[in-house]
């Protein structure tokens, strides 16, 4: 979206109309309708709007799933974290790899109907 905003700022120096009526925003909602297919993100518009909706069975259930993964893996998270930003060169790919870890405990569940 930054990009999109640069595109307006730099209008009338460029004159480049079309990049910022067309290919800019079609650009911007393919990147949003693969994140919403590949990474699951209806998943989570599924589990805001339960929260949303005062589905007290399921924000009692995942405030249990979150305290009980926090009070087990938190402590090994901080210290993975420790390690790997305790080095000469981060590895920044290790480093989100295991935010993802934790990501994926705490929020990617299977939900049935």
């Amino acid at each position: 979206m930054d990009f999109l905003v640069k595109e307006w700022t730099v209008i009338y120096q460029t004159f480049n109309i079309f990049n910022a009526l067309v290919y800019t925003p079609i650009h911007a909602y393919g990147n949003m309708s693969a994140a919403y297919e590949y990474c699951n993100i209806y998943m989570y518009i599924v589990q805001i709007s339960m929260i949303a909706n005062l589905d007290f069975a399921y924000v009692s259930e995942m405030a249990t799933r979150l305290a009980m993964i926090l009070s087990v893996e938190f402590e090994p998270f901080l210290q993975d974290e420790y390690e790997l930003t305790n080095t000469e060169l981060l590895d920044f790919y290790l480093i989100g790899f295991r935010w993802g870890m934790l990501w994926k405990m705490m929020f990617d569940l299977k939900i049935t109907s």
